[in-house]
């Protein structure tokens, strides 16, 4: 399909304290797999949404993770999703 979707680690730093990533089981920290979404408006950017440990499950394509950010499946301004077979050659 040609798209780019940049992934990012949390790794080094105090983002997965700050945004609920790392639990504390019998006081020590425990790291979590999650998966957070930011929108990005010029020189600001938003915290959208965070999902964690076995609600990650229901993910399991590029459009559902595209679902969870502010945008949902399309750029602003641009027409809706096209799937794969929809593209003239």
């Amino acid at each position: 399909m040609g798209w780019t979707v940049p992934w990012y680690s949390s790794e080094p730093g105090d983002f997965n304290d700050d945004f609920g990533a790392t639990v504390r089981d019998v006081g020590k920290p425990v790291e979590r797999p999650g998966l957070s979404c930011f929108l990005r408006e010029h020189d600001r950017v938003f915290h959208t949404y965070s999902v964690y440990g076995t609600d990650l499950d229901e993910l399991g394509t590029t459009a559902a993770l595209l679902d969870l950010t502010a945008l949902g499946r399309r750029p602003a301004g641009s027409q809706a999703l096209r799937l794969h077979d929809e593209y003239d050659f």
